[in-house]
């Protein structure tokens, strides 16, 4: 036991065990305790870019030559790959099963446009206003209570408009 106490990944297993015991027997008390919950997953997101950055570049300069490295790459690729296509299908397969959103039975015509449209936030608007449009699907996550949308703007139409509203603005300074 006194070595398995050495290794954090006890005291991760150990917290996680414990905290859905508490969870179990007091779910009121573990209830009012979200709050440290939703500001570690915070913290946890905010340093986890600077560490992959940080192992990668250090990963990058101990190797000794670059044959080294363009092997250790070709197996990072190969990683991410095969990870990535087994979380795409853990993903197909949680959805099939469980069918989210079944249940969320909302008429379209019912809904208000102009309603909607006020409640975006101005750098969605930003982007619909060029000409963009809402792209497949929107992952609503209720934990940090956000809604992500990918939004696709086709890049010729930026130009455009940006060139109509530049042209526009020369032909007025120089009529004045």
């Amino acid at each position: 036991m006194k070595r398995m106490t050495r290794y954090l990944y006890f005291w991760v297993l150990l917290a996680i065990v414990a905290g859905g015991l508490f969870g179990f027997i007091n779910p009121d008390a573990a209830v009012k305790l979200k709050p440290i919950g939703d500001g570690f997953i915070a913290l946890v997101k905010m340093l986890i870019s600077p560490i992959i950055f940080c192992t990668v570049v250090l990963g990058i300069a101990s190797a000794g030559d670059m044959k080294k490295v363009g092997r250790v790459g070709g197996k990072a690729i190969l990683y991410f790959e095969v990870a990535s296509t087994l979380a795409l299908l853990i993903g197909l397969t949680v959805m099939n099963f469980f069918r989210p959103g079944s249940g969320f039975n909302v008429d379209p015509a019912t809904l208000d446009p102009v309603g909607m449209l006020a409640a975006l936030p101005p750098l969605i608007k930003g982007y619909l206003r060029l000409g963009g449009f809402v792209g497949d699907g929107a992952v609503i996550d209720e934990q940090f209570n956000t809604t992500d949308v990918c939004i696709v703007v086709k890049t010729d139409l930026v130009a455009e408009k940006y060139s109509r509203h530049y042209e526009r603005q020369s032909k007025e300074t120089w009529a004045a």
